[in-house]
């Protein structure tokens, strides 16, 4: 479950996103499976169940390229929690994949992106209710077509504000 209401976030005109103002943080006891991947990536789940986006983060929708059809079976505004905890996620795995030249082959690779995949969709359930037949066009788009979200872009290093 998240435990915060709202996204504390402010567009910065300069940075090109949003700036996180408050910290985000998404708890489950189930993420102790995962957290050897996790750290793997430099992801340091707090107690072992909580993952959280750090104050500075640079949040940039518009660049996280998501399966083709996600838009029409979502509410971008109804999944703002479970997107902002994706693109972080995913930025710090395109970090990773970029600092040790890794391609989307690497056994870690396909493994921790899996794991993102199926954290992001358990964040979907808990932040919204779709009706079944969306569920299943969601999930089999995030699971099967998201590998988009993989490819580095150039501005990787400038996500956190004090990087920049």
């Amino acid at each position: 479950m998240f435990l915060s209401e709202k996204v504390g976030m402010s567009y910065d005109i300069d940075k090109d996103g949003y700036v996180v103002s408050e910290k985000l943080s998404f708890e489950d006891a189930a993420l102790k499976q995962v957290v050897p991947m996790l750290k793997e990536i430099d992801v340091h789940p707090y107690r072992w169940t909580r993952i959280t986006v750090p104050v500075n983060f640079i949040h940039k929708p518009l660049k996280l390229r998501m399966p083709p059809g996600f838009g029409w079976l979502v509410n971008y505004m109804e999944i703002e929690k479970s997107f902002l905890m994706y693109d972080y996620l995913t930025w710090k795995l395109r970090s990773y994949k970029m600092k040790l030249n890794l391609d989307n082959e690497n056994e870690t690779i396909k493994k921790t992106k899996k794991i993102i995949d199926v954290l992001f969709l358990e964040m979907l359930s808990k932040e919204t209710s779709m009706p079944g037949w969306k569920w299943f066009f969601v999930r089999f788009l995030v699971l099967e077509f998201s590998h988009c979200v993989l490819a580095v872009r150039d501005d990787e290093s400038k996500r956190m504000v004090d990087a920049n």
